[in-house]
């Protein structure tokens, strides 16, 4: 605990953010702490999750595919195009790439439109990994039955 005559030792990571101001509520301009000023943001990183203003998930879900959408690519070459079978590429999926995804997800704010993003990046993920590519016009439910995934959202079911 803070006391009046302690000093911050992370400063410059301090920052506060104001959620759910309306129209008629006045934002503050600063804010102040124990004498030190502190930042006001719109968002910011807390844990490794982004934190909105507006209270919102979709950039925080937009975030997390790009991250994960990095780690499938960085396997390309060594995981996913390897003479490794199926199963193991399958299980390398949900150890790897998922808990990378899924981060935080708890917490998220789960809009029909946020689902069919993570539907649409699972099911590109399923694809890249089983080599099907778009043009074989193999059917998502298809690709569900090889890889032997759940949906990971519950939106269309």
């Amino acid at each position: 605990m803070i006391t009046g005559n302690q000093h911050w030792k992370n400063k410059s990571l301090t920052c506060s953010i104001c959620i759910g101001s309306t129209p008629n509520t006045a934002n503050p301009t600063s804010v102040s702490v124990l004498g030190n000023s502190v930042e006001l943001a719109e968002s910011f990183t807390y844990l490794g999750c982004q934190i909105d203003a507006h209270g919102g998930s979709e950039e925080e879900i937009w975030r997390r595919i790009e991250i994960a959408r990095g780690c499938m690519k960085s396997l390309t070459k060594n995981i996913w195009r390897s003479s490794i079978s199926p199963r193991v590429k399958i299980q390398l999926y949900n150890t790897c790439i998922l808990p990378v995804l899924l981060y935080g997800s708890e917490m998220w704010d789960m809009t029909v439109r946020s689902s069919q993003r993570l539907d649409a990046f699972d099911q590109w993920c399923l694809r890249h990994i089983l080599r099907v590519p778009f043009t074989a016009h193999v059917t998502n439910q298809e690709v569900r039955r090889r890889s032997t995934q759940p949906r990971r959202s519950c939106s269309g079911v």
